[in-house]
C-alpha cells in the first residue's frame, strides 16, 4: 500500500533542479512546515510537506501529493503520515466522462 511512496531518495542536484522549497512557521499549530513543490508538470511527486516541531526538530507529519500518471493527468494519490499514529492514503481517479472516484485507506498504529 505504501510502496509507491518509498522510492529511492533523489540525488541532491536533481532535487534542487526539480523542486522549489519554502519554509513557514505556524505558531497556531506549533510547527514549522517545509514545503517542496515540483517545478515541472512531469514530476510524479507534485508536492511534499514536512511538519516539524520547532523546539526539537522532530517530524510530526509528512504529506505527499503524487500524480498517478503525469502524462494522462487521470488521477492523484495523497499520503498523510502522522508520527506514532498511522497514515492515510487518498486515491482520486478521473474517468473518461469526467467523474471523480475517491478511495481512502487508513492504517492506525496500535
Amino acid at each position: 500500500m505504501i510502496d509507491p511512496y518509498m522510492k529511492k531518495e533523489p540525488e541532491e542536484d536533481y532535487f534542487n533542479d526539480h523542486y522549489s522549497q519554502s519554509v513557514f512557521g505556524d505558531a497556531t499549530i506549533g510547527t514549522i512546515t517545509v514545503s517542496y513543490l515540483s517545478k515541472k508538470d512531469t514530476e510524479v511527486i507534485e508536492r511534499m510537506d514536512v511538519y516539524a516541531n520547532p523546539s526539537n526538530g522532530d517530524i510530526k507529519q509528512v504529506y505527499i501529493l503524487k500524480r498517478e500518471d503525469p502524462a494522462k493527468k487521470t488521477g492523484k494519490q495523497q499520503l498523510l503520515w502522522t508520527h506514532n499514529k498511522g497514515f492515510s492514503i487518498f486515491e482520486s481517479t478521473v474517468t473518461k466522462d469526467g467523474s471523480e472516484s475517491i478511495v481512502t485507506n487508513k492504517v492506525i498504529w496500535q
